[in-house]
This record gives C-alpha cells, sequence and structure tokens, in this order.
C-alpha cells in the first residue's frame, strides 16, 4: 500500500515503525523518548491507515498508543490537514532567572570564591543562593 502523503525520505519509516512499535508484546509506547521525525511519520501512518478504512482501535493498539492519540491526530488532520500532523515548536520550561542575572552570574563564577571573602575555594549552590 502507498501512503498517501508519505516524503521519499519518510519511505522507510513503515518499517522502522514495525520494528518500534510491534515488539515487546504490544507494550505501550512512550512517544516522548522518539526523535521528532519518527513521531511525525508515526502520526501520518496511522491517520493513513485509518483513511485507507483500517478501525483506529486497531491501528493504535498495534502501535502501543493510548486510544486517545488517535482521535487526537485524525481531529487534527480534518482541521488542518497533512501540515497538522507536524511535529512543533516545544518550548519546554521557562527559565527561573532573567538572561541578565544568568550573564552575571556566569561571570562571577569563573572568579575564584575566595577573592569574595568566602570561606571556601569551590562554588557551592548555597554560595550562589538561586
Amino acid at each position: 500500500m502507498a501512503l498517501p502523503f508519505f516524503t521519499t525520505s519518510e519511505k522507510n519509516y513503515p518499517t522502522q515503525i514495525n520494528k518500534m512499535c510491534y515488539s515487546d508484546a504490544m507494550k505501550k509506547t512512550d512517544g516522548r523518548s522518539l526523535p521528532h521525525s519518527a513521531r511525525e511519520a508515526i502520526r501520518r501512518h496511522a491517520v493513513a491507515q485509518v483513511l485507507s478504512g483500517e478501525s483506529p482501535e486497531k491501528v493504535i493498539k498495534a502501535l502501543g498508543f493510548h486510544r486517545s492519540c488517535i482521535d487526537d491526530w485524525l481531529s487534527r488532520y480534518e482541521q488542518g490537514g497533512e501540515q497538522a500532523l507536524s511535529t512543533g515548536k516545544i518550548t519546554g520550561r521557562p527559565r527561573k532567572c532573567p538572561d541578565e542575572y544568568a550573564d552575571r552570574l556566569r561571570e562571577l563564577v569563573k572568579t575564584n570564591p575566595l577573592q569574595l571573602d568566602f570561606h571556601d575555594a569551590l562554588w557551592t549552590r548555597s554560595m550562589i543562593q538561586i
């Protein structure tokens, strides 16, 4: 079966997906540990399977993801097409300290703490007090 919207570089992803997901007695897969390109390929592959007539339950069970994932992927595909299945930017946790404070702190720890009247020659977290 030709998958409808796989690019040439992604043609080998179904084989990789099968190796990743159909092993270990179909255990649940933690998608966060997979590379972004693989996660995107899995979403495209799963949606393509459902669009070709496979049941969503069977597809998601074979891939080892939670049932709600396929619903989310299908909804995203219906609302935004293939582009909606792309991996977006992951921002992560915001910094605790402002950039100017972090820059000053980097410069400070390049010096010896003894020069600033501390009793140890090594910096500790309590000395910096973050």
